[in-house]
């Protein structure tokens, strides 16, 4: 798998893990294409800030309840995307039509927290994709 720290519109400070600790390993290169996809799509042509990017075992489990050390974010294909209301709904969208295959909404609360996980992971026993979810 070839990996990239940064892209035409996204740095390695907005992707490594946020912990501060681990080495960034880069992003999963297919993901990265997808990501810059969407983000010079001309339905979505606008930034797109990540609240999170790639996330060590360690630092995944101290922050998701469900993932533990394995979730998505730690294999180089996921990150969380600050957006709300329509502009959600268009993201979905135009992140689907890129090759994305896992949306997860958390649309409750102040906007400034309001984000969509995207991923696009490959189906897996017990899991189809495309998948959707919503955070509690």
């Amino acid at each position: 798998m070839a990996t990239v720290r940064d892209t035409a519109h996204f740095s390695e400070r907005e992707l490594r893990c946020k912990c501060y600790k681990c080495e960034f390993p880069g992003m999963d290169e297919d993901f990265m294409m997808k990501l810059e996809a969407i983000r010079t799509d001309p339905r979505w042509d606008r930034p797109i800030i990540i609240t999170s990017g790639y996330r060590c075992p360690n630092h995944n489990q101290a922050v998701s309840a469900t993932a533990s050390r394995t979730g998505p974010h730690t294999t180089l294909r996921a990150c969380d995307i600050l957006v709300s209301r329509m502009d959600a709904v268009l993201l979905t969208s135009v992140a689907y039509d890129h090759g994305m295959t896992g949306f997860g909404w958390h649309q409750r609360g102040d906007y400034t927290g309001r984000i969509i996980h995207l991923d696009d992971l490959p189906n897996a026993e017990g899991q189809p994709r495309p998948h959707c979810w919503t955070y509690s």
